[in-house]
């Protein structure tokens, strides 16, 4: 394990919070829904190039627009147990280098 905090509290390998929270919401989305690789190898079912393997990796300024515009995680209530109505969004869309929203849409 690599802990990427720095001290400050503000930032994860120096980039800002919100920008971390982007990529961790896109990766609970795959990993709420997971099944065989997609449970072990979580990066590859939104990068299917197979370039991000990490957090670290994801972290790269060129891909803040592509996890800006991904689904949040959200609930609308808390449940007994996992109850799929209320579980908030459940797919992310793949990167695509060179590509535009409007190319998935």
């Amino acid at each position: 394990m690599n802990n990427l905090a720095k001290v400050d509290g503000k930032s994860i390998v120096g980039r800002p919070l919100q920008q971390v929270r982007n990529r961790l919401d896109a990766l609970l989305l795959v990993m709420k829904d997971c099944k065989a690789t997609s449970c072990t190898l979580p990066w590859s079912s939104i990068h299917t190039d197979g370039k991000i393997t990490n957090l670290q990796q994801a972290l790269d300024t060129k891909y803040d627009a592509f996890y800006e515009i991904q689904p949040k995680v959200s609930f609308t209530k808390c449940e007994p147990g996992y109850i799929l109505a209320s579980e908030g969004p459940h797919e992310v869309v793949p990167y695509m280098e060179g590509t535009n929203w409007s190319d998935w849409t």
